[in-house]
């Protein structure tokens, strides 16, 4: 009979072996949620924003490759500005004397004259700077050099006037202003790389003065085969292609600059 009566109670206390009274499921279920819409759902996913920021981008880990196209791209521009000064005076006073009959004084006073007055423009670049950044500078001072050379160009048909024109727009706006801009452009991307700013400079300056030695050798060849007009058309076409570029690249040197 014992052995009977331990047999019922173990049968009867099986359907309650797990109970637990309802104040301790309670404290032990987690809180439930109530269930949302399927539109919060996707307005939740859509202006979800991460509570760790991403780490922003460090300057050096701009891509090499485009900062080593950006340092060649500041290196051709300084070429380009400066060979195509140097091909005003190399046929500047040759024009001034042979097509519109000036003597050798007055040529001598006009180019002086224009170049003094540049200096004024290198002096207000602080102003310039404060109203458009360098690379507007450069784009507006290569547009002047282009409006120089194609002055140039119909000499026979500008006049003496035009001709003044033309000498002052690049001696005394076009050049000084766009070759400076250039300056401040190629030492803010070369200053990226510290450690390879000193050798940097030093090869513009060097492409600078070769500009200088090439250029006007080619101004004289070509302007003994197929007269000066050639030369400032190619200058022209030079400059106008430099800025065709500097729209091209524009986004990627203000990435580099800024």
């Amino acid at each position: 009979m014992a052995a009977l009566a331990l047999v019922a109670i173990a049968l009867l206390a099986g359907p309650f072996r797990d109970y637990v009274p309802a104040e301790r499921a309670a404290l032990a279920r987690p809180p439930s949620r109530p269930a949302l819409p399927a539109s919060s759902v996707a307005d939740n996913l859509v202006n979800y924003k991460p509570t760790t920021p991403l780490p922003a981008a460090h300057p050096e880990e701009v891509s090499t490759r485009l900062w080593r196209s950006m340092v060649a791209w500041g290196l051709i521009m300084n070429v380009v500005t400066k060979g195509s000064v140097a091909c005003y005076e190399t046929l500047g006073t040759i024009v001034a004397i042979g097509s519109f009959g000036m003597s050798k004084p007055d040529a001598g006073f006009l180019f002086s004259s224009c170049g003094f007055l540049g200096v004024f423009a290198l002096l207000s670049m602080k102003c310039l700077t404060a109203w458009a950044d360098d690379i507007k500078l450069v784009f507006y001072g290569c547009l002047v050099m282009v409006a120089s050379a194609t002055l140039l160009f119909l000499d026979a048909r500008i006049g003496l006037h035009g001709f003044f024109a033309a000498v002052f727009l690049m001696y005394s706006v076009g050049y000084p202003i766009g070759h400076t801009a250039v300056i401040g452009i190629f030492s803010k991307i070369v200053g990226a790389r510290t450690q390879q700013q000193g050798s940097l400079l030093g090869w513009f300056g060097s492409a600078g003065s070769l500009a200088r030695i090439i250029f006007p050798i080619l101004c004289g060849v070509v302007s003994s085969e197929y007269g000066s007009n050639t030369v400032f058309s190619v200058t022209g076409v030079v400059l106008a292609g430099s800025v065709v570029v500097l729209l091209c690249l524009w986004t990627k040197i203000n990435i580099l600059i800024s």
